[in-house]
C-alpha cells in the first residue's frame, strides 16, 4: 500500500469510476464460508468475493488506523452520492490508513435500506480496486437488533466486497442483559 502525505489534496473532481452497481452472482459456498470458518484465525485473513472476479481474495487486517467512512447523500434528492463516497474512500486510502469501515459508527446505517448498504460497500470496494488498493480491507458494520438480520447483513456485506463484519450487541435489549450472561 503506498504511503502518502496526509496533506494531499482530494482526488480530482474528474475522478469517475464506472461502477457495477448490481452485485454479480456469487457461489453459495463462498457466502457460506463466513459460517464454516473459525471466528479466530491465526492468519487474521478474510475471504471475500473480489469485485474484479468471483475468486476469493484474502485481505489481512494489518496494524494501523482503520477509519469509519461517512455515507454521503445528494442534497437535492437524499439519494446516495456514490461519486463522493468513492472519492472519499480513495482519498483515505491515499492518506495511508490501514483500512476502512463502512456503516460502522457514524449512525447513518440504520437509516439505509439493505440495498443502499450493499451499494455503499460495493462502490467503496470498486473505487479502491480501481485506484490500485486491491488488498485494502473493508470492515462493514452489520449490527442489528435481531440475530437473523445481523446474519443477513453479514452475508450481504461479503457479497458486496466487504472483508470483515463489525457486529455489536443489540442496544435496545441492554437492560435485559445480566453481567454474568455477557
Amino acid at each position: 500500500m503506498p504511503r502518502h502525505n496526509n496533506n494531499n489534496p482530494s482526488p480530482s473532481a474528474t475522478f469517475r469510476q464506472e461502477l457495477t452497481l448490481n452485485p454479480t452472482p456469487r457461489s453459495q459456498s463462498i457466502v457460506d464460508s463466513i459460517y464454516s470458518q473459525s471466528q479466530y484465525s491465526e492468519s487474521s485473513d478474510s475471504t471475500a468475493a473480489s469485485s474484479i472476479d468471483d475468486a476469493p481474495v484474502r485481505r489481512p487486517l494489518r496494524p494501523g488506523v482503520y477509519v469509519p467512512t461517512l455515507t454521503f447523500f445528494k442534497a437535492d434528492t437524499e439519494d446516495l452520492d456514490l461519486e463522493i463516497i468513492c472519492r472519499h474512500a480513495v482519498r483515505l486510502a491515499n492518506a495511508g490508513v490501514a483500512g476502512l469501515t463502512t456503516q460502522g459508527s457514524n449512525g447513518e446505517a440504520v437509516h439505509l435500506s439493505h440495498q443502499e448498504r450493499k451499494l455503499v460497500t460495493k462502490a467503496t470496494r470498486n473505487a479502491l480496486d480501481a485506484a490500485g488498493f486491491h488488498s485494502f480491507p473493508i470492515i462493514v458494520g452489520c449490527g442489528s437488533q435481531s440475530t437473523r438480520e445481523t446474519i443477513e447483513l453479514c452475508r450481504e456485506a461479503m457479497t458486496s466486497g466487504g472483508d470483515y463484519a463489525l457486529v455489536l450487541p443489540p442496544s435496545y435489549y441492554k437492560a435485559m442483559y445480566k453481567p454474568d450472561s455477557l
